[in-house]
Order: C-alpha cells, then structure tokens, then sequence
C-alpha cells in the first residue's frame, strides 16, 4: 500500500496542463487506482478497505494536482510532461507498481525542467 501512495504521489509531482495533458493525466491516474485496487485485491484486503483506497486515489488526482499543473503550464512544460505521461501510461501494472515510472528518460527530462523552471513538488 505505502508503495501504491508514493507512485501516485510521483504522478503528481510531474504533471504539466493542457488539454491533451489533462486527459492523459485523467488516463493515468485511472490506471494507478486501477493497478492500485487490483494488488490490495491480491493482498486479500476487505472490501471495505478497498473501497476506502479508491475514494482516496481519486482525492488525490483531483486536490494535489491543481497547484503544480499551474506552475508547469506557466513554464511551458506541456510536451513534456505529456511525453512523460504517456509512458507511464503504456506501463504495465506490474511495471508501474514497481515504480518503474521513475525511471522512465521521459519522466527524468521532466523532473529535470520542471526543477530547472523552479517548479516545487507537492
């Protein structure tokens, strides 16, 4: 579980806005909850806690992302960030719990404009 939260929380910190952005990113966090939900299944936990997760992956997507969408949008990092997306997307499950979106070369250029642009984490 502690995993499922900083992959999300990676995700979030390396989100730009545009259009397309925004829909990749909708896709993308989607798809954490997705792989999310489908490994707290095989852990065997309850229903009831994994009802409680999904309420918290979407709480995440939609309240951290809006001040860092801000700051990439300002410093032109659309392209970016969608390439970044994009090959997050095309993950597998596995892959992605397994923080391989860190690693991505498309994620790093992002972090590493986003930290040039002063773009804080959130």
């Amino acid at each position: 579980m502690k995993k499922i939260i900083l992959i999300t929380l990676f995700l979030i910190s390396n989100i730009s806005h545009a259009d397309n952005v925004a829909d990749s990113t909708a896709r993308v966090c989607q798809k954490v909850k997705q792989c999310g939900v489908a490994q707290l299944e095989q852990q065997g936990l309850q229903s009831e806690m994994i009802d409680m997760m999904k309420s918290m992956f979407d709480g995440m997507c939609d309240s951290m992302v809006a001040p860092y969408v801000r700051q990439a949008n300002d410093a032109g990092l659309e392209k970016k960030a969608l390439a970044c997306l994009e090959t997050i997307e095309a993950l597998s499950c596995k892959q992605l719990m397994n923080g391989a979106g860190n690693e991505t070369k498309e994620c790093k250029e992002l972090e590493k404009a986003a930290d040039e642009a002063g773009i804080s984490k959130q």
